[in-house]
């Protein structure tokens, strides 16, 4: 049985380590590069920022001054088109239409959404600013 492994695995081990050797620089170097995927993303995002959205060092800005904090994270995704109901105007305001609690929802385009990790009076807040209306979402804590 000794002979067995001899004979097998010492020639095994040389093989595996020599090809664990030029396998792995290759596979670093692989994992480096985007996706085909996460470039197009990438793209979309920068030509949303360009038509006028926030861009990411703005976000984080308006993150720490609403939350008076300090920001740790940052992360942007694109949302989808959805309507966003138009209030309706008090009874007395002149030149406005009166109707139903809401409006005909218009349409938008696809807007950014940055959710902003903050670090404020010993917990994180997680902040939510949308790139499109230049406004906080939301703001919740945790400790």
């Amino acid at each position: 049985m000794s002979r067995t492994v001899l004979r097998w695995g010492v020639p095994s081990l040389v093989l595996l380590g020599s090809l664990g050797l030029a396998g792995w620089p290759a596979l670093a170097q692989y994992g480096g590069q985007p996706s085909s995927g996460e470039l197009d993303r990438a793209k979309e995002m920068a030509a949303l920022i360009e038509q006028g959205q926030m861009n990411l060092r703005d976000a984080t800005a308006m993150a720490e001054r609403h939350c008076k904090g300090t920001a740790l994270e940052a992360r942007c995704t694109i949302e989808g088109a959805e309507p966003q109901p138009q209030p309706v105007p008090a009874p007395g305001e002149p030149d406005r239409p009166r109707g139903p609690s809401l409006q005909k929802a218009q349409p938008k385009g696809k807007r950014l959404v940055y959710e902003v990790s903050c670090f404020v009076k010993d917990q994180l807040q997680t902040v939510q600013v949308d790139g499109l209306s230049k406004k906080v979402l939301d703001a919740s804590g945790q400790k």
